[in-house]
């Protein structure tokens, strides 16, 4: 696994937008296995917020919101009605769609 080099990225990325964020805060965080060792498990906004990244309340803004809420009723919709177990888009049309094939 390339974590090391993903940490240097996800840095990188942080420090571009704030240099005076506190990336081994962030990083005791997202990585503490007690609290995030799973894609199914929550990091409330407050959490985010405590580390020092920029969240942003949906509900302040509410054309954002609902396109928002429009595009996550569409892929429930998409994923409910078709076999469907990945999808990945972009923003120029790009797509990519993975079955979900039951052995």
């Amino acid at each position: 696994m390339q974590l090391h080099g993903q940490l240097q990225l996800a840095e990188q990325w942080l420090k571009e937008v704030n240099p005076q964020i506190d990336f081994d805060k962030i990083k005791n965080v997202f990585l503490n296995h007690n609290k995030s060792y799973s894609h199914s498990r929550h990091l409330s906004k407050q959490d985010c917020k405590n580390v020092g990244l920029n969240i942003v309340d949906l509900e302040t803004n509410p054309d954002l919101q609902d396109a928002i809420l429009s595009l996550h009723h569409c892929y429930m919709i998409l994923f409910d009605k078709f076999p469907i177990s990945k999808v990945v888009e972009n923003n120029i049309g790009g797509r990519y769609m993975q079955n979900y094939n039951a052995k």
